[in-house]
C-alpha cells in the first residue's frame, strides 16, 4: 500500500511541471488577447472621446499604457511564483532514488510537450494583429520562446532536489 501511495505522489509531482507549462501558455495568450482588444478599443474610441469630452481620450490612452507595462511584470511575477511552488513541492515530497529514472523519462516527455507549446506560442505571437502587444511584453516573449530550455532547467533542478533530499533521509535513517 505504501508503494502505491509513493507512486501516486511521484505522478503528482511530475504533473506540477506540466501544470506550469500549460498555465504559462494560457496566461500569455490571454494577456495578448486583452492587450490587443484594449489597443483596438483605444484606437476606436480615443479620438471620439477627445472631440466630445474634454481630455477623456488622453486619460484612456494613459491608462492603457499603464496596463501594457504592468501586464508583462504580472506574467513574470506569476512565472516566479509558479517556479517557487514547484521547488517547494519538490522539497515536500519524499521519493525513493529509484524513481529518478521515471522522472527523467517524464521530463523528456515534458520537454517535448514544451517544444509544442513554444511553437504554438510562436505561431500565435507572429500574427500581425498581435505585433504591438508583443512589443509590450518582452519578458513573456523570452520565457515562452525559450520554454523547452526553462522546462529542462526546472526539471533537472526538481530532480536534484528530490534525489538529494532522498539521499539525506536514507543516510540519516540508517544511522
Amino acid at each position: 500500500m505504501k508503494k502505491l501511495q509513493l507512486k501516486i505522489k511521484n505522478q503528482k509531482k511530475m504533473q506540477d511541471l506540466l501544470f506550469v507549462i500549460i498555465t504559462l501558455l494560457t496566461i500569455a495568450m490571454t494577456l495578448f488577447i486583452f492587450l490587443y482588444v484594449g489597443q483596438k478599443i483605444d484606437t476606436a474610441i480615443s479620438s471620439k472621446f477627445n472631440s466630445e469630452v474634454n481630455g477623456s481620450g488622453t486619460v484612456m490612452t494613459t491608462t492603457l499604457g499603464i496596463v501594457n507595462n504592468t501586464s508583462d511584470w504580472a506574467f513574470m511575477t506569476l512565472f516566479i511564483l509558479l517556479i517557487l511552488s514547484l521547488i517547494i513541492s519538490s522539497f515536500m515530497i519524499y521519493t525513493h532514488p529509484v524513481f529518478v529514472v521515471v522522472f527523467i523519462i517524464m521530463l523528456t516527455v515534458f520537454i517535448t510537450a514544451s517544444v509544442y507549446v513554444a511553437n504554438v506560442y510562436y505561431e500565435f505571437s507572429r500574427i500581425p494583429e498581435f505585433a504591438t502587444a508583443l512589443e509590450n511584453m518582452p519578458m513573456t516573449d523570452y520565457i515562452l520562446t525559450n520554454l523547452p530550455l526553462i522546462t529542462l532547467i526546472l526539471g533537472v533542478l526538481s530532480i536534484i532536489i528530490i534525489y538529494s533530499k532522498s539521499q539525506g533521509q536514507i543516510s540519516s535513517s540508517a544511522i
